[in-house]
């Protein structure tokens, strides 16, 4: 159930952030979100692993836990691939982006004491069952650990040259 969460708690991360008019939060997850996912994007295209069921030939639970597998061996044999959107399947091994959402939620509620120890908890959960879940090898996590940590060092340097901008003016010479 914590695996299968993400879609929840980027709608209950939206409405509380509202709600309780924490400025700028739903911002900055948004942001941290996307430049997380073109961080993976280009990481998984580099580096497209088939992960620990397919590499011990063994564990997968349902013939859907491997279903991915097609789809990465056709990326690594034809440079340009084709896929019917309708039928996509996640097939991203290295980085997990499951780690690097549960962590960019976690960070998106820091400071929030209504909310932190549940999204903790709930990430925290899902952090163990990424492995068996999503067919994860520990350096799969340190990836999307990484990633996340990338993410919101860029998204915040971002955010400050913004501000930096804003505040020298209209017309005023760059910072940079």
């Amino acid at each position: 159930t914590a695996y299968d969460s993400l879609v929840a708690q980027l709608l209950s991360s939206i409405i509380v952030f509202a709600a309780l008019r924490v400025h700028g939060r739903n911002e900055e997850l948004m942001l941290t979100a996307c430049a997380a996912a073109i961080l993976t994007t280009v990481m998984a295209a580099l580096l497209p692993a088939l992960g620990p069921w397919v590499h011990f030939g063994q564990g997968a639970l349902l013939p859907s836990d491997t279903a991915y597998v097609a789809h990465v061996l056709a990326l690594r044999d034809d440079p340009a691939p084709s896929f019917a959107l309708n039928q996509l399947a996640g097939i991203v091994s290295f980085p997990s982006f499951h780690t690097t959402l549960a962590l960019l939620f976690t960070y998106a509620h820091r400071g929030i004491r209504l909310t932190l120890p549940v999204f903790a908890a709930l990430n925290g959960v899902m952090l163990f069952s990424i492995p068996s879940e999503g067919g994860h090898h520990l350096a799969d996590m340190l990836g999307g650990a990484a990633v996340a940590v990338a993410a919101v060092v860029l998204v915040r340097g971002v955010r400050r040259l913004r501000r930096t901008r804003s505040a020298l003016g209209p017309g005023a010479p760059s910072p940079v």
